[in-house]
């Protein structure tokens, strides 16, 4: 369902890729997809720069929820992201991010500081749904849907500088999120996740009727065939010491 794709024929040109997940057909995720309906309704706007990364995560999220759309490029109308995310039954987005601003109409904290988050495919989103005193009820009234950027830390902050009216919407950031399980990629700053662990976070408060070990495993597969094309010395060399 992606809104904006600048050179999918590339892709679907060469059979060195998958068609399908984008990424090398010795690496493909397929085989783990299972797709899923969500109630929470996803624009990611990815950066031109993620796009053909070969451990980018945002096609694996549009590919396992049906409702996430994902949007390339830098600059984005409000119009037509807010269109699309109505297309999926949706009208009051937040945005997904570290920090809120002073535009921010509202900010809520989602605090998983109290859950053993270490493998967070394990969790039960169940647990922390019915965990009334975890969650801020107010999100549930005034946020049906999300916006989240992917890319570096460079790269969402030009996007944020490009499309302004993102700073006008309520702010979802979360704390005390655990250790990433984005192995094969350094973090930038603590609690940095890959796209599609911060979607899942977001689900597990959100979407109890997601399975979130279905949702991420492809994810997981991916890293451990990255690891094991690079060996387990190099691995530990480069992403552990």
């Amino acid at each position: 369902m992606t809104l904006l794709q600048s050179n999918p024929a590339l892709l679907k040109r060469s059979n060195r890729y998958c068609a399908t997940c984008y990424k090398a057909r010795a690496a493909c995720i397929c085989h783990w997809l299972k797709p899923q309906e969500t109630q929470l309704a996803t624009c990611i706007i990815q950066h031109p720069d993620e796009q053909l990364k070969p451990i980018g995560t945002a096609r694996i999220a549009e590919l396992g929820l049906d409702k996430v759309k994902l949007s390339i490029g830098l600059e984005h109308s409000s119009e037509s992201i807010l269109q699309a995310l109505k297309s999926l039954g949706a009208n009051k987005p937040a945005l997904l991010y570290s920090q809120a601003f002073p535009s921010s109409p509202a900010h809520y904290v989602l605090d998983f500081e109290r859950f053993d988050l270490n493998n967070s495919a394990s969790v039960d989103n169940s647990a922390f749904i019915d965990d009334s005193d975890s969650i801020d009820k107010a999100i549930f009234a005034n946020v049906d849907s999300l916006i989240l950027l992917d890319g570096t830390w460079r790269n969402t902050r030009e996007i944020l500088l490009l499309n302004d009216w993102l700073k006008l919407l309520p702010v979802i950031s979360l704390k005390g999120v655990g250790e990433s399980q984005y192995k094969i990629r350094k973090a930038q700053a603590a609690g940095a996740l890959a796209t599609i662990e911060a979607l899942a976070k977001v689900i597990m408060v959100m979407d109890k009727s997601v399975s979130l070990p279905d949702f991420l495993r492809p994810f997981e597969k991916m890293i451990e065939y990255q690891i094991s094309r690079m060996g387990e010395d190099t691995f530990r060399k480069n992403y552990l010491e």
